[in-house]
């Protein structure tokens, strides 16, 4: 803590590249700081990559701007591919299969 400055809350957090040359025990308690706060809970979203084709880009495309149209909001790409997948499983499902 500085004499000038005694405020009595400490030297603050260092950042940017005061941040990366710092002795290691001081970097292992911010990490512990970061991974502490960025944990998930539940019902968090889950991030993941996909690849589509070019052909089922225009069809989400499209649909979103009907969508848009429609209500007045965008539609979210993955809540597309979302329902795009609970009807594929159940239509797998369904018509005289086993898997019921």
């Amino acid at each position: 803590m500085n004499p000038s400055k005694a405020t009595g809350l400490g030297e603050p957090e260092p950042i940017g590249k005061k941040s990366l040359f710092q002795p290691p025990g001081k970097i292992d308690s911010h990490r512990e700081k970061i991974t502490d706060s960025s944990k998930l809970t539940s019902g968090s979203r889950m991030r993941m990559t996909l690849e589509v084709t070019r052909q089922s880009l225009a069809i989400m495309q499209e649909y979103q701007s009907r969508y848009r149209l429609e209500h007045g909001r965008a539609l979210q790409k993955w809540k597309i591919i979302s329902d795009a997948l609970v009807l594929y499983d159940k239509e797998k499902k369904g018509e005289g299969s086993a898997e019921k």
